[in-house]
């Protein structure tokens, strides 16, 4: 299996930044199976952490996946909050994984009702339209933001460790038997052990969860997020990317 896990908050990421995500997502990966990153083409210089800045990326990950998914066996989306989930999955011939779905799925798995933690107050809004979209708005007792500046959750991995216990210790007062962790950056430090050994309950990393939904499909033999669908003008579509960014064809 060769992963793809696609950067859509920053298009000119830090060696360091891809370094990282590239060690720790490949320490994640079942053996033999290989994990890439790469920053999509297309979106603005600063990434919203709320439903314009999904909206923005939108273009950039279906450009993405049209160009990258005869090199890969299936591709990752770099957002909890699944920015371009049915777009990309419209138009891909390999598997797309949004890690938002993915948790919130295996949590209910886990347990009847889980919980939320997140970075900032603006993603909130969109993760409850996920949420119920799935169909699992009775099983979540609510989301929590530890409302530190995104850049510092893998930089200072204590002030997050405490932020996130203390959010997930709000959650568990709420009810919640499982705590998910809401942002892709939670999945590249061990933050879900911590979790676990200070609450004594489950939680789900969402990279790790990514990860598993594949093994668990290609364990059952099935296409995870259907097939894609024929489109009726392809050619618009590549003509409005090529105004974009370049060349890329659509068939």
């Amino acid at each position: 299996m060769r992963l793809l896990y696609l950067l859509v908050d920053e298009l000119s990421p830090s060696v360091e930044w891809v370094d990282r995500r590239l060690r720790e997502g490949q320490a994640a990966m079942p053996e033999s199976w290989t994990f890439s990153v790469e920053p999509i083409r297309i979106g603005p210089p600063f990434y919203e952490e709320n439903a314009l800045g999904h909206a923005m990326a939108v273009p950039g990950i279906v450009h993405a996946v049209l160009k990258r998914q005869h090199e890969y066996d299936a591709i990752l989306i770099g957002c909890f909050g699944d920015p371009g989930l049915a777009a990309a999955r419209t138009v891909a011939r390999i598997p797309i994984v949004g890690p938002g779905e993915a948790s919130l799925l295996l949590a209910r798995l886990a347990a009847r009702r889980f919980g939320i933690a997140t970075i900032l107050r603006s993603d909130i809004p969109e993760m409850e339209v996920n949420v119920f979209a799935l169909g699992l708005g009775d099983c979540c007792v609510g989301i929590e933001a530890i409302d530190l500046p995104a850049d510092s959750v893998l930089t200072d991995p204590d002030q997050t460790t405490d932020a996130l216990i203390a959010a997930g210790e709000r959650l568990v007062e709420r009810g919640a038997q499982v705590i998910v962790l809401g942002c892709m950056s939670f999945g590249f430090y061990p933050f879900a052990a911590a979790l676990r050994k200070r609450l004594g309950v489950e939680a789900i990393d969402p990279l790790r969860a990514s990860i598993g939904a594949l093994q668990v499909t290609a364990t059952l033999s099935i296409r995870l997020g259907g097939k894609a669908q024929q489109l009726e003008r392809p050619e618009d579509l590549s003509r409005f990317l090529f105004q974009l960014v370049g060349t890329v064809a659509v068939s």
